[in-house]
């Protein structure tokens, strides 16, 4: 009778155990599942996605030059929208987003913008790794030198006020 009892007790226990006791995976794989069961992490995927299609694709999506004024065609400083599927007048040259105070195509400039973006951003990332792995490297020289922890924690201290003093 308890070994029926215990067979179905570790039938139960091995039903309830946690994810993390599973099969290990690697970890890429791991962080892509974890993301691919989040709704904020699948969205914000998608908007990565649309802004890299954007930047490869921006001499074929936009239809003019971002920084060409369209004086010459007969547009006006700052024009609301002109869409000629919705009704706008088809002599007029087609404007998505409307056009800005020194006459040119918003939506090219949005579209040309996402590659500012995107190398603005990555840029950034790899200068902060950089400076991270930088900081690691000299802690475990300064280590290796013989300094004591409090000698480095210091160290580390006087280069985070002197950094927080140039952004100022």
């Amino acid at each position: 009778m308890t070994s029926i009892f215990n067979r179905k007790a570790i039938k139960q226990a091995e039903e309830d155990q946690p994810d993390y006791l599973d099969k290990p995976t690697g970890l890429w794989r791991g962080a892509w599942s974890r993301l691919m069961r989040r709704k904020g992490g699948v969205i914000g995927l998608g908007i990565v996605f649309l802004m890299i299609g954007m930047a490869v694709f921006a001499p074929i999506i936009a239809p003019y030059d971002p920084n060409q004024d369209l004086i010459d065609t007969g547009v006006g400083r700052r024009e609301p929208p002109c869409i000629h599927l919705f009704g706008c007048d088809p002599e007029e040259p087609q404007h998505i987003m409307g056009t800005d105070g020194n006459f040119r195509d918003e939506f090219s400039r949005v579209v040309y913008g996402a590659r500012v973006s995107l190398f603005v951003g990555f840029t950034t990332v790899l200068f902060a790794d950089y400076r991270d792995i930088a900081l690691e490297n000299a802690a475990v020289q300064w280590e290796a030198a013989g300094m004591t922890e409090e000698q480095i924690d210091q160290i580390n201290q006087e280069i985070r006020k002197k950094r927080a003093e140039i952004k100022r």
